[in-house]
């Protein structure tokens, strides 16, 4: 049994090399566990929020991780290092799902917001370009990567509050969406 976080788990993701794993707590902190020892090798603080989402990046150097807040941190996994703050989502509304692409440029986003965004990682931190694709009604609970770096996500089938005022072509594209999201990755 690995022990530290202070608050419950919400979210951890193995690492590819199969000997770590990195969870997210309500402590508003992600941990970096090496499981041969059941310790923590690094403790990631900077969040203002409990952490809902974590994943680590292929090539296993960055990890990122989103809160109940709308923000996305992205560190340095040999410093324990908050790199940048990545803001976009909603500050109402929880980052569901973080994902890195196979080749480390670009991190994709899913959030209660009911968007999908596709974040540049490789133009300054200052200026972090993203592409926002919005569902309408349905939150978005998990996107990723194939392996030729197209975007999938999904979540649950929303109808609009007001079906009366709602045209049949926007029923229809509404429930693509709730059998998932596909688009190819590019910002």
């Amino acid at each position: 049994m690995m022990t530290g976080h202070v608050s419950d788990v919400t979210c951890c993701r193995w690492h590819d090399n199969g000997t770590y794993v990195i969870s997210g707590s309500d402590d508003n902190t992600v941990r970096l566990w090496d499981i041969r020892t059941g310790s923590f090798v690094r403790v990631m603080k900077g969040s203002n929020s409990s952490i809902s989402s974590v994943t680590i990046s292929p090539n296993g150097k960055y990890a990122a991780s989103g809160n109940d807040k709308g923000i996305i941190h992205i560190w340095d996994l040999a410093s324990g290092s908050n790199l940048c703050i990545l803001e976009g989502h909603s500050t109402k509304h929880t980052v569901n799902s973080v994902a890195f692409s196979a080749d480390n440029n670009a991190l994709t986003s899913g959030s209660s917001d009911c968007t999908v965004r596709i974040w540049d990682l490789l133009s300054s931190v200052e200026d972090a370009k993203n592409k926002a694709f919005s569902t309408k009604y349905s939150p978005v609970y998990h996107v990723g990567y194939t392996s030729h770096n197209v975007v999938y996500a999904g979540g649950p089938f929303v109808l609009p509050k007001k079906m009366s005022t709602t045209s049949t072509s926007e029923i229809q594209a509404i429930s693509a969406l709730g059998l998932g999201v596909a688009m190819q990755q590019g910002v």
